[in-house]
């Protein structure tokens, strides 16, 4: 096990056969994640991640500015 940044994680390309990113991506930005994670997977490698989606077509504003705090993406 390694405690990297995932800014930074320093790994060889085609390292890994699957990358699980639970609730994680956020913090890098989804398409950034996407974007660097990719070279690390070897050739049909998979990258499983997950991120949060309103299920509410119109929350209210304190909710909308309570979340873009802390996910502004």
């Amino acid at each position: 096990m390694k405690n990297v940044s995932m800014f930074d994680m320093g790994f060889k390309p085609e390292t890994f056969d699957l990358i699980w990113a639970e609730g994680s991506i956020y913090i890098i930005g989804f398409q950034k994640g996407l974007k660097v994670w990719k070279p690390f997977l070897n050739r049909g490698g998979y990258l499983v991640c997950s991120e949060v989606s309103w299920l509410h077509e119109n929350p209210s504003e304190t909710i909308k500015s309570c979340w873009n705090q802390g996910h502004p993406e």
